[in-house]
C-alpha cells in the first residue's frame, strides 16, 4: 500500500466513528430497566462495612428459616440468625481470612450444619456448629492454595461429608472425612 492509500483509509475509518458518535449521540439515553414494577429496596442491610467474597445460607439452629453466613477478605467471617426474617449478627470468627467460598454441611452427623470455608492463600477451615450460635474451629488444611470453591459430599460412601476443595491455577483436592474431626488428603 502506498502512503496516499493509507492516508484515505484512515479518513475512510475516522470518518465512519465520526458518523457513529454523531448517530449515538442523538439517541435517547437508555434507562435501566426492572424486571419487577416499582422500586426496590432492601429489606436488610448489615452494620458492618465488609469486602465480603461469599455468602451461604443454612438453617444452623434448626428453626426453620435460613441463616446467613458471610465471607470477607482481611477480616472476621461473621453469622447472621435468622429471626422471622429479621437478621442479628451472632459470631465473628478470631481469625481474619482472604475467604472465597462457603459451604454449609453437617460433617458430624449431630443434626446441625456446619461451616466449611475456602480461603486463598490461607489454610482452609472447617467451623464445628455447636449449636449456641457459636462455632469452633476444628480442622486447618496443611496447604496455603489459592482457594475458589468448596463443597461437601459424601464422597467414599461411608456414611459422612468429605470435603472438595478447588483451587485457582493449581491441583484441587479432596479431603476424606476420617468421623473423628480431622480430614486427609486423598
Amino acid at each position: 500500500m502506498t502512503k496516499h492509500t493509507l492516508y484515505f483509509r484512515f479518513l475512510q475509518l475516522t470518518s465512519g466513528l465520526l458518523l457513529l458518535a454523531l448517530l449515538l449521540s442523538s439517541l435517547p439515553p437508555i434507562l435501566p430497566t426492572r424486571a419487577w414494577p416499582g422500586d426496590m429496596a432492601a429489606d436488610w442491610i448489615s452494620d458492618e462495612i465488609e469486602d465480603t467474597r461469599a455468602l451461604a445460607w443454612a438453617d444452623m439452629d434448626n428453626d426453620g428459616d435460613p441463616d446467613l453466613a458471610v465471607g470477607n477478605w482481611g477480616q472476621p467471617l461473621r453469622v447472621y440468625r435468622n429471626d422471622g426474617g429479621a437478621l442479628t449478627p451472632v459470631w465473628s470468627s478470631v481469625e481474619i481470612s482472604n475467604t472465597t467460598s462457603l459451604a454449609w454441611g453437617d460433617y458430624d452427623g449431630d443434626g446441625l450444619p456446619d461451616l466449611a470455608v475456602g480461603n486463598r492463600g490461607q489454610p482452609n477451615r472447617i467451623y464445628r456448629n455447636n449449636g449456641d450460635d457459636t462455632f469452633t474451629p476444628i480442622w486447618s488444611s496443611p496447604e496455603t492454595d489459592p482457594t475458589t470453591s468448596v463443597a461437601w459430599a459424601d464422597w467414599d460412601d461411608d456414611g459422612d461429608l468429605d470435603l472438595a476443595v478447588g483451587n485457582w491455577a493449581g491441583p484441587n483436592h479432596i479431603y476424606r472425612n476420617n468421623g473423628d474431626g480431622s480430614f486427609t488428603l486423598v
